[in-house]
């Protein structure tokens, strides 16, 4: 019982981590330089920052390597593809 549990989690697992690297090659996402306004707080003080996307975490978040070198995690908030015309 106890092994059938444990197998049927490992299961579950593969098949999430399989989802998440299947998402990142269709969506072309890694390498992409994006502008992001990250939520601080519910009400203001949004702020905007520049990285690249670097992959996703465990969870599904998009992972961001920031101009300044600092990976963040981002769980919610506006990306928008940086390109010549993004202001």
């Amino acid at each position: 019982n106890y092994s059938v549990t444990n197998n049927i989690i490992r299961k579950k697992r593969l098949h999430h981590k399989l989802i998440l690297q299947e998402w990142l090659v269709r969506s072309k996402a890694v390498g992409l330089k994006i502008k992001f306004k990250k939520n601080i707080s519910s009400k203001t003080n949004n702020s905007i920052d520049i990285g690249i996307i670097e992959g996703l975490s465990n969870e599904g978040f998009l992972k961001i390597r920031t101009e300044s070198g600092q990976l963040i995690t981002a769980m919610s908030g506006e990306i928008i593809e940086f390109t010549k015309d993004t202001k």
